[in-house]
């Protein structure tokens, strides 16, 4: 077996079905091209690596470059995504193996930690906590925020103006210059998951003081990212949300104490517990994560990879 990146990979076209037995995403490499064209977050690394037997594909582990807020400020660390072996390559050691070049490329940029998002109800789960993997306990204490809805048709006068990726990211940095953890982004971002349909900038809402980031899913609104000046702001914002006619709002990571009050306040339910949860791994002796970056830790829906 041996480990190549993603540039040294000849044959891309057996990406497709190992994708699609591993994620149910039918990969195909040239919208993965377009998309490193896009994303900050593997452009500006090798994108992932690949364990081959021969010539044939074993296993992929896609790498990327996630700028994150520590104690002292910014830092950049790494992030491992769809992770996949092949279904007659298990208990080989390709998982391993993927990690451990992965792990051995941050450490040579610099980075003091790995993250990745995986689910506790996946078999993976246990070997990433074998790989040295431990929960993120705040970030998987996040409750999720809903609320059912009388469908009605859209409320053509709402004050919400046009989505201006620009002003959302000024009041993103404005909103969370003093939190530690994913508070800090590349400015492609949203029009990287508006690419990817993970986000509906259509259906999004931006206010003088705010903005709600949604997807439209089933009928109903999934939030990715609500961010508000002020209660009143908060209020606008899920009136504006409610004027188009959802069937219902979900919103299912809420980072914020003062966004979940408000939400109740909104007449939302609340519900605590979650299969995903968000996995980090020093990768420096003597390093904790708390250390790094204190006892609270911000991820947004926007930041779940």
């Amino acid at each position: 077996m041996r480990i190549v990146t993603y540039a040294e990979l000849e044959d891309k076209e057996q990406l497709m079905p190992l994708m699609f037995h591993g994620h149910g995403w039918a990969l195909d490499y040239r919208s993965l091209d377009e998309r490193v064209k896009q994303d900050s977050r593997l452009r500006n690394g090798p994108v992932s690596f690949y364990a081959l037997d021969g010539q044939r594909l074993m296993g992929v582990a896609g790498i990327m470059t996630l700028p994150t807020r520590t104690l002292r400020g910014p830092e950049l660390a790494g992030g491992i995504t769809f992770v996949v072996t092949h279904p007659q390559a298990t208990r080989r050691g390709v998982c391993t193996a993927l990690f451990e070049s992965s792990h051995q490329w941050f450490r040579s940029q610099g980075y003091r930690f790995a993250f990745l998002t995986t689910g506790r109800s996946w078999h993976a789960y246990d070997l990433y906590r074998k790989l040295g993997y431990a929960e993120v306990e705040t970030v998987n204490s996040y409750p999720t925020a809903y609320a059912l809805m009388e469908p009605a048709q859209p409320n053509p006068t709402t004050t919400a103006t046009q989505v201006d990726v620009g002003a959302v990211a000024r009041l993103f940095t404005e909103a969370n210059a003093h939190r530690t953890g994913f508070s800090v982004r590349y400015d492609d971002l949203p029009q990287v998951l508006a690419s990817r349909r993970r986000l509906d900038l259509a259906q999004s809402v931006l206010l003088d003081g705010g903005y709600a980031l949604v997807m439209s899913h089933d009928g109903g609104l999934e939030v990715r990212e609500l961010v508000a000046r002020d209660s009143a702001t908060q209020n606008a914002l899920l009136d504006a949300l409610a004027a188009k006619g959802p069937r219902h709002v979900l919103d299912p990571r809420v980072p914020d104490p003062e966004l979940a009050k408000g939400y109740e306040r909104n007449g939302y339910r609340l519900f605590t517990g979650s299969h995903g949860v968000l996995m980090a791994k020093p990768l420096e002796a003597g390093v904790t994560l708390r250390d790094v970056y204190g006892d609270d830790f911000y991820i947004s829906p926007m930041e779940w990879f």
